[in-house]
């Protein structure tokens, strides 16, 4: 179910701010299909999406099977020539050598979903990108393409524990990476004979330093868009789990210790007098697991309304960050029960 039905049958009212144009042209969405390293399929998908059927996804070979004569229809009409907007273009050679030379950086990470995770973190922001300019009726510049590529070129290399704790050293951490992230895009573009007004333009992007204008905004919007669509769900239960919030439940046998050594020492007085001291010693372990579930039982509800109450705070902030076309395309994105609710909590107020 949508967002937005989820919002209505909740009876929650939201705001929508998108241009009735943006919220028409949004029938098209852009999905990247990846599979390997090399392989980056995109398909343009009209209002029948939900009845495609996507039957193989091969590793080897990226090759996707669709049951659905709907579907297809409606790739070939998106990949036709249109009046209802621009359609992109072929990269330049010089763009897409740039554009290789990145995914190249970032194929080298570690950490993986299906691919390097940066990769296609990479690979998602670039296709929000598309889809918010289709929206918006215009063509995406070469600089803007490249700063979505870049936006978290090696990220992993400078992991968050190299900062101390503290939402101070986090902000130090994060205008870091953007400084690095924007002087290897860059450094990249010049061998590739980009001019330094093209540069210059890429490292505001990257810096954020462009927010008030068109392109600024769409890269805004893409970043909450891949947050909200492919993070948000993981992201919750982490949250819960890193925050610290209680420490771990006691040992139920470390309370036991004394009533043990008790019994251990009065092992040579009468049969009549251990086994009442056995029994207690028993019923005394019971009730200390009892306590101890009870306690990380509350514990982990604890955790969970906290972790619950920063992530509506987070969503609250992205919220406030996006522009009408990325709003209404949040609107449309289909989330899960717990997720549609937390995002009608921050859209309250």
């Amino acid at each position: 179910m949508l967002l937005t039905e989820r919002l209505r049958a909740s009876g929650r009212s939201v705001t929508r701010n998108a241009t009735s144009s943006s919220q028409s042209s949004y029938t098209r969405i852009v999905r990247c299909l990846y599979t390997d390293t090399s392989v980056s399929s995109l398909a343009l998908v009209g209002s029948s999406w939900s009845s495609a059927e996507c039957l193989n996804n091969s590793a080897a070979g990226g090759i996707v099977a669709i049951k659905s004569a709907r579907w297809r229809r409606s790739v070939q009409a998106a990949a036709a020539p249109s009046d209802n907007g621009p359609q992109s273009q072929p990269a330049s050679d010089r763009l897409q050598a740039v554009i290789d030379a990145l995914d190249e950086l970032n194929s080298k990470d570690p950490r993986t979903v299906e691919v390097p995770y940066e990769l296609a973190y990479a690979r998602w922001l670039s296709v929000w990108v598309e889809a918010l300019c289709r929206d918006a009726g215009r063509q995406p510049s070469e600089e803007l393409r490249i700063a979505a590529r870049g936006q978290h070129v090696e990220r992993w290399r400078v992991p968050r524990n190299t900062y101390p704790e503290g939402r101070s050293a986090y902000l130090q951490w994060r205008e870091e990476l953007k400084r690095r992230h924007a002087a290897t895009t860059t450094g990249l573009m010049r061998r590739q004979g980009y001019g330094e007004d093209s540069c210059r333009r890429v490292e505001q992007l990257i810096l954020k330093r462009a927010l008030r204008e068109a392109e600024g905004q769409i890269l805004e919007d893409a970043l909450c868009l891949v947050f909200l669509e492919r993070q948000f769900a993981d992201f919750l239960p982490k949250l819960a789990h890193g925050g610290n919030l209680t420490a771990p439940p006691p040992d139920p046998a470390s309370t036991t210790t004394s009533s043990s050594t008790s019994s251990s020492t009065s092992s040579s007085s009468s049969a009549e007098q251990q086994q009442p001291q056995h029994a207690g010693s028993q019923a005394g372990k019971a009730e200390a697991a009892a306590e101890a579930a009870g306690a990380a039982a509350g514990a982990a509800a604890a955790g969970e309304a906290e972790a619950e109450s920063k992530m509506v705070d987070i969503l609250r902030k992205s919220w406030g960050k996006m522009g009408p076309l990325g709003r209404a395309a949040a609107l449309r994105l289909p989330l899960g029960p717990r997720e549609a609710e937390l995002v009608g909590r921050a859209l309250a107020g």
